[in-house]
């Protein structure tokens, strides 16, 4: 385990840190909210590369209209055409690696906002149990398969198979589906990071219904959410994701980086040293 500095480490890395010791004490699931920033260093394209491929691809039929309104009405099979080259060279970085060397040793489960085959292929190359779960397939009874491991539920669909981004198609969970998020991923203390929420009207909603469920005491499980911005700009984004409210430790700072942050979190959750081969985290 690394030991950090206080008077030269980033505060941002120490509550990293900090957040690796809370999760390794306890002998919880751990739950994962993951957004695209956390899939450039795994080759991902960025939002804004997908937006224009999208754009370039429709700007006659959907000229003079917002996209996010209008890509719903898009062929499955045209999405996955545009999108799967985009995609083609993921690779999982660091970051994954360190998800996925922590589920050897507890249950984790990854609210997965991209669509992106990195973690899987990080649980592969670090040889752990896992299931990989879209979305619709959640049931309230059925819980994770395993006491140890990672379930990797991907929210928005997965290439090759669905993806949605059009803004009514991530509008709003089912009843069970936002049940099955809150028991098995938020009831637990949950690290959110490489998404802003800004746009995901769907997570949202799946707050307030954690929120709700402490019947008006404080809930029992920590959410901590690493912010990449600084502390003006991260309060108007939080404020615009309509999670401000909630009872969450918020970490804000430009430098932020999810291969860090996950890397120092499984370094002191589980005692790996940084930087070591795959076999060490074993």
């Amino acid at each position: 385990m690394t030991t950090l500095n206080p008077s030269s480490t980033p505060y941002w890395m120490r509550m990293a840190a900090e957040l690796g010791g809370v999760i390794g004490r306890s002998s919880r699931a751990a739950c994962f909210i993951l957004g695209a920033g956390c899939s450039l260093t795994s080759g991902a394209p960025p939002t804004s590369i997908v937006d224009q491929a999208f754009r370039d691809a429709t700007k006659a039929r959907f000229e003079g209209m917002d996209l996010r309104d209008a890509l719903h009405t898009i062929p499955e099979h045209e999405k996955q055409d545009l999108l799967q080259p985009l995609f083609s060279d993921v690779r999982p970085a660091r970051g994954y690696l360190a998800i996925a060397a922590l589920a050897r040793h507890r249950l984790v489960t990854v609210i997965n906002l991209n669509w992106d085959a990195a973690l899987t292929l990080a649980c592969e190359q670090v040889g752990v149990r896992y299931e990989v779960r879209e979305l619709r397939q959640l049931t309230r009874n059925r819980p994770p398969p395993f006491e140890t491991g990672l379930v990797n539920i991907h929210v928005h669909g997965m290439i090759g198979v669905e993806c949605r981004y059009g803004r009514l198609e991530t509008l709003t969970f089912s009843k069970a589906e936002t049940a099955w998020l809150v028991e098995h991923g938020l009831a637990n203390t949950t690290v959110i990071i490489g998404a802003s929420l800004q746009a995901e009207t769907d997570m949202t909603m799946v707050f307030s219904r954690w929120a709700e469920s402490a019947g008006g005491r404080r809930p029992t499980s920590s959410q901590w959410f690493f912010v990449r911005s600084d502390g003006i700009e991260a309060d108007h984004k939080l404020r615009r994701a309509n999670v401000h409210a909630q009872p969450m430790t918020y970490i804000s700072d430009p430098d932020i980086d999810f291969d860090t942050v996950s890397t120092l979190l499984a370094d002191r959750a589980i005692g790996t040293i940084l930087g070591t081969p795959r076999k060490a985290w074993r």
